[in-house]
C-alpha cells in the first residue's frame, strides 16, 4: 500500500505541476499582452502631451489674435468718433452758414438738432457723391453774394478739416 500511495502521491504532485505549468503559461500570455498595452498607453500619453502642448500654443495665438483685434477696433471705435466730431462741426458751422442765408434772404427754415442733421445727411447719402473740389480764389475787385460766401466759407471749413 504504500507503492500505492507513493504513486498516487507522485501522480497527485504530477497533476499539480501540470496544472502550474498551465497557470504559468496563461499568465506569461496576460503579461505579454499587458508589456504590449503598456506600450500603446505609452505612445497615448506621449501623442496627448504633445497634443495638450499644440493646443496650449493655440490658445496663446487666440489670445494674442484676440487682443490685437481689440486693440484694431478700439482704433477704429476712436477714429469713428473723432470723425462724428468732425461731422457735428461741419453741421454747426452748416447751420451758421444757413443763418447767415436766411438773413440775407429775410426766409425761415425748420431747426434740426446737429444729431438729428448728421443722422439726416448720413441717411439721404448719395451714391454717387461728386468730391469736392478746390475753392478757386476770387477775382479782385468783384463782390460775392451771401450765397457765394456761405459756400465759399463752408468749403474753406471743409478744407481745413483734411
Amino acid at each position: 500500500m504504500t507503492e500505492n500511495f507513493r504513486l498516487i502521491l507522485d501522480g497527485l504532485v504530477v497533476v499539480m505541476l501540470a496544472a502550474t505549468i498551465f497557470y504559468a503559461a496563461a499568465l506569461s500570455r496576460r503579461l505579454n499582452k499587458l508589456r504590449d498595452n503598456r506600450r500603446e498607453m505609452e505612445t497615448a500619453v506621449r501623442r496627448f502631451a504633445e497634443a495638450s502642448v499644440k493646443a496650449d500654443a493655440s490658445v496663446k495665438g487666440l489670445k494674442r489674435t484676440a487682443d490685437e483685434s481689440g486693440t484694431n477696433l478700439q482704433k477704429l471705435i476712436d477714429r469713428s468718433q473723432a470723425l462724428r466730431d468732425e461731422l457735428a462741426f461741419l453741421v454747426e458751422a452748416a447751420e451758421a452758414v444757413a443763418d447767415r442765408l436766411e438773413t440775407g434772404s429775410g426766409t425761415t427754415r425748420p431747426r434740426q438738432q446737429p444729431q438729428a442733421a448728421a443722422a439726416a445727411a448720413a441717411d439721404h447719402r448719395d451714391d454717387e457723391a461728386q468730391p469736392l473740389t478746390a475753392v478757386r480764389p476770387e477775382p479782385q475787385g468783384r463782390r460775392r453774394s451771401a450765397k457765394e460766401t456761405a459756400d465759399h466759407d463752408l468749403l474753406r471749413a471743409i478744407e481745413n478739416l483734411r
